[in-house]
């Protein structure tokens, strides 16, 4: 092939990017589309792109079907960029430390949900001609030049030249580490402080024991996410299992190879490949971007990596049908952490996920792992075997293998998302990966009362202590088998998620059971905890220093306390701890019926006394001769009532509050058992 550079002046005309002379390759502006001259900050700017017949024709020969291991192929790979690269390079305006920024392009096909009265919906792939795609989200006001180049077989063919104007927009900018206060996240581009309010709405429900996915569970899976918004939640953690949102299963570097339907499909010669899937997260996206939701998205399912899950021991989506397998001598997870073509093969598939969605400021981290150190889990001798936990070489193969994507995030793709990796505990001693990532978030389930009180702050406290960065619980909640309380009593989701908001992370811990929790009787405590955060904020005095008081004989209250960094206020949230499911739900033989369930519980489960102190102790305040006066929050009605000013403590820096009235009804709204509170200095 002959190469060409073609020139184009940017002419926008009803959406239309028109070049002089011969055009080798076509952009159109696609997104905004209207027919503006101008792109909003951090707007999606997406062109459309049109190749020459003749590489047209390559990419079509790749997908009209083949084996590629370990025979060679006809065509070009779309979804390798060692076959097909697209690349722009956008140049910003001449702003101090402005870098050009090289974005990829993709391979798309447009596709419709079709419904049937067969008993299954699927989708219909619509006819487009813009089948390769850029995207970009322009962070700098002014005048950007943006160069095109499209390489086949890492050798450059074509290049093409467009410039736009960015304006200002309403768009507050990436969520970063707020690095005056880093244990905290803020709006990259107003300074303005986050706060989530959250939780997993991570695929449509029913989807978790689907077989093959269909077009009204992913419309299912965004009206969850428009209840959530509705609900005043600002958070949600997304995961891409097989049955969801994966980009690649049936067929090793191949995003578009067909899945099969339950039977057949009604009309002849359809096919259906995950490229549908990836439609469905465009739309989903699109949704968190409408709601004002911001996504953690997880790229990998742990089951993937198993040979036994504990679920589903027999699902076809377990480690020994991983498509790595394929390659030749990839058998083991450790084999896969060694081989050259399995790491550039899963490197091309995050490029792809980049290029597609890493635009959107909505899209706000992403965890590369989901529960990492399952990696490798088996059955052993009728015991569950974790080489993670068990062989020190499998655990530096995985954390090296792991840097090394990270590496990859940041040094290649210049990923601009917070960055992350989920732990079902926490990480062992010599496991350095926390250290290269943005955010932590290990995962916590539990039935006893006292997991809430004691191991869960004690948990957070070790990891903020070892690593001082933004932390979140990323699951959280009851275990499997007494998930159902949830429909009956809302107590167990409310404790939870007041308790992480005054924990020291930057969102509340991220409930797991999301087709229970919401509903309007569960998010109610979204609005709530919304309210009490604004009206404490300080981002000039940010509350830093977490601890928990336990008060009391079998600890009857429980208060989770943040003192903010000069020492002179603090926030907090005060509970009396019989007020939890177990003790509810043993008073509600109608829930028990309800649920199904037997009413018998845990022995490690301890009911406090009905009784609260009259006033307990609070820490970590300086003394200096101040004065403290405590406003109560009453997280059920949102009313601010003024308490007494707390006494010092005859030679000792310690303050007494005295604690107001906490019932043992969840449903008493004016004396209701738990309190949000503030502390701050008042005059004498």
């Amino acid at each position: 092939m002959k190469n060409n550079i073609a020139i184009l002046f940017l002419i926008l005309h009803m959406g239309l990017i028109y070049g002089l002379g011969q055009e080798p390759i076509r952009v159109v502006v696609l997104s905004p589309d209207s027919p503006l001259t101008e792109v909003q900050l951090y707007q999606k700017f997406e062109l459309g792109i049109v190749l020459p017949p003749e590489i047209v024709q390559q990419v079509d020969a790749y997908l009209q079907g083949h084996d590629p291991y370990p025979a060679a192929y006809e065509g070009l790979n779309p979804f390798d960029p060692e076959d097909i690269s697209l690349e722009a390079t956008f140049s910003p305006p001449g702003y101090p430390g402005a870098a050009e920024q090289r974005v990829y392009g993709f391979y798309f096909k447009d596709y419709e949900p079709i419904k049937t009265s067969y008993g299954f919906d699927y989708w219909k792939e619509l006819p487009t001609e813009f089948n390769w795609r850029i995207r970009f989200a322009p962070d700098y006001p002014g005048d950007w030049q943006a160069v095109i180049e499209l390489k086949v077989h890492q050798q450059m063919l074509y290049s093409a030249r467009l410039s736009f104007t960015c304006i200002s927009g309403d768009d507050p900018g990436r969520l970063v580490v707020d690095t005056s206060n880093n244990r905290y996240l803020k709006f990259g581009s107003t300074d303005s402080s986050f706060f989530g309010r959250g939780m997993n709405v991570c695929w449509p429900w029913h989807c978790d024991i689907c077989r093959v996915p269909e077009p009204d569970q992913f419309e299912q899976h965004r009206k969850m996410l428009d209840q959530l918004a509705q609900g005043g939640g600002n958070l949600v953690r997304i995961m891409f299992r097989m049955r969801s949102y994966a980009l690649e299963w049936e067929e090793l570097n191949n995003y578009d190879h067909p899945f099969a339907f339950k039977g057949r499909l009604p009309e002849p010669n359809q096919r259906v490949g995950r490229l549908a899937l990836a439609r469905e997260l465009d739309k989903t996206i699109e949704t968190l971007e409408e709601k004002n939701l911001f996504g953690l998205l997880t790229f990998e399912n742990q089951f993937a990596y198993m040979y036994f899950n504990g679920y589903f021991p027999n699902d076809e989506f377990l480690w020994p049908n991983n498509p790595y397998r394929k390659i030749e001598g990839v058998d083991s997870l450790t084999d896969f952490f060694q081989s050259g073509i399995a790491r550039r093969h899963f490197q091309n598939k995050l490029r792809y996920f980049f290029a597609r969605w890493g635009y959107s400021t909505h899209f706000a981290g992403f965890e590369l792992a989901n529960e990492l150190e399952f990696r490798g889990q088996s059955m052993q001798d009728g015991k569950r075997y974790s080489p993670y936990h068990e062989e020190k070489t499998f655990r530096k193969q995985l954390i090296n293998w792991h840097a090394g994507m990270n590496r990859f995030l940041r040094d290649s793709l210049k990923v601009k998302q917070l960055l992350s990796t989920g732990y079902g505990n926490l990480p062992l001693p010599d496991d350095t990966i926390y250290h290269s990532l943005d955010y932590l978030t290990p995962h916590t389930y539990a039935y006893a009362q006292n997991r809430n009180i004691k191991d869960r702050p004690s948990r957070m406290q070790s990891v903020l202590e070892r690593w001082d960065k933004p932390f979140i619980f990323g699951e959280i909640g009851l275990g499997d088998r007494k998930k159902d309380i949830y429909k009956c009593l809302d107590i167990a989701f409310h404790n939870d998620t007041w308790a992480t908001t005054l924990m020291g992370g930057f969102a509340t811990g991220l409930g797991w059971w999301w087709s229970i929790h919401l509903s309007e009787k569960q998010t109610a405590v979204y609005p709530r905890i919304e309210e009490f955060i604004e009206n404490t904020r300080d981002d000039n005095n940010p509350y830093l220093y977490s601890h928990i008081e336990l008060v009391g004989d079998d600890q009857p209250v429980e208060c989770f306390l943040l003192v903010n960094k000069n020492r002179d206020g603090a926030i907090g949230w005060i509970h009396n701890s019989y007020v939890y499911w177990k003790n509810l739900y043993q008073k509600n033989a109608s829930c028990i019926d309800s649920t199904g369930l037997t009413g018998e519980f845990d022995q490690d489960v301890t009911i406090p006394a009905k009784i609260y102190p009259n006033k307990i102790t609070i820490t970590g305040l300086n003394d200096a001769g101040k004065k403290y006066r405590v406003y109560w929050y009453n997280t059920r009605t949102g009313e601010w009532k003024k308490g007494r000013k707390l006494q010092k403590k005859c030679g000792e820096n310690i303050f007494l509050m005295k604690v107001p009235a906490l019932c043992s009804d969840m449903d008493n709204l004016q004396n209701p058992p738990d309190y949000a509170f503030r502390i701050i200095v008042e005059d004498r």
